[in-house]
């Protein structure tokens, strides 16, 4: 697979857990189908959480509720 930078994706730094930031973004292929990406996430009130989001396509991601980490 080969990896283009796009410029317009992004994971919205929306939730009390990543309001200030989404960084180090480490996505896998699962073995049912989909992708799951791992990031930290920063807020004002915490200094790094690890959280996920979801993806079919690689295009889309949703964000899963819970922190991993």
């Amino acid at each position: 697979m080969k990896w283009n930078k796009n410029l317009t994706f992004s994971l919205n730094p929306d939730s009390c857990n990543d309001s200030k930031a989404v960084l180090t973004p480490k996505v896998i292929k699962l073995p049912c189908g989909g992708y799951r990406m791992f990031y930290m996430g920063a807020s004002q009130v915490n200094s790094g959480r690890i959280l996920s989001a979801f993806s079919i396509d690689l295009k889309v991601w949703e964000k899963e509720p819970g922190i991993r980490v």
